[in-house]
């Protein structure tokens, strides 16, 4: 399926078309050699990309920097795609449920909330004292399937598994640059945020896991470092 929103600023296409598109868009491709489906569905006309997708391609595809958050919840892997350009355009992009790329315009600044929401970190309760806990990737790995892991006997560990919602991940980068920065987080819901340490794996080797516990101020502020690129090569070029 592909449709344009412009009241939403929302774009559906395939990935294919949508790179096809930032072809067009920057003059690689001629407007009479694009996709017919394309054409004939108004997004790129003799004069080029409709104004309102080219807009949102030329954020989605040419970011000055991109962002991949993925949510592991139970069996289902969510990943969320983001760019943003200097000026303060932004764009979320997410495969839909038929396969094809769902490109939504947004703003640099409205983010930050944008992402609290998608991955529920929100104000509560937790214990005023947690202890930094080790485990092990097979221990990981089974709690972030849908049958989860069972009670490990260890006192500090079994809370967070008992306690488990989620866990996600965010790793950005700038234009044509390596990832520069990376967190990863288990939400073990009344138990707060950890964030997951370990060693780099290089396949499915069992490798030893910490989870250092965060406040809400915490979880924010190393999702933004990652987000903005804050502190990393390249955010003052």
């Amino acid at each position: 399926m592909t449709r344009l929103d412009e009241t939403f600023l929302q774009l559906t296409v395939g990935y294919d078309d949508l790179i096809k598109l930032a072809e067009v868009h920057a003059g690689r491709v001629a407007p009479a050699d694009a996709p017919t489906r394309l054409r004939q569905e108004g997004l790129v006309t003799s004069a080029g990309v409709h104004p309102t997708a080219a807009s949102l391609v030329e954020v989605a595809v040419g970011p000055a920097r991109s962002i991949v958050v993925e949510r592991f919840d139970g069996a289902t892997l969510s990943p969320l795609f983001i760019g943003w350009m200097p000026d303060g355009r932004a764009t979320t992009s997410a495969p839909d449920t038929e396969g094809a790329v769902v490109v939504t315009a947004t703003e640099l600044g409205l983010l930050r909330d944008q992402l609290r929401q998608w991955l529920a970190i929100f104000d509560r309760e937790v214990p005023a004292e947690r202890p930094t806990v080790t485990t092990n990737t097979t221990v990981i790995d089974a709690a972030m399937t849908l049958e989860g892991v069972d009670p490990s006997g260890d006192a500090d560990l079994d809370p967070v598994l008992e306690g488990w919602r989620l866990a996600w991940r965010a790793t950005g980068n700038w234009a044509e640059r390596d990832v520069d920065a990376t967190v990863t987080v288990v939400d073990a819901g009344p138990q707060g945020w950890y964030r997951v340490e370990h060693a780099p794996r290089t396949g499915t080797e069992e490798v030893e896991v910490t989870l250092a516990p965060l406040t809400l101020d915490e979880v924010v502020s190393a999702l933004g470092d990652v987000v903005t690129g804050r502190g990393s090569r390249g955010a003052d070029d």
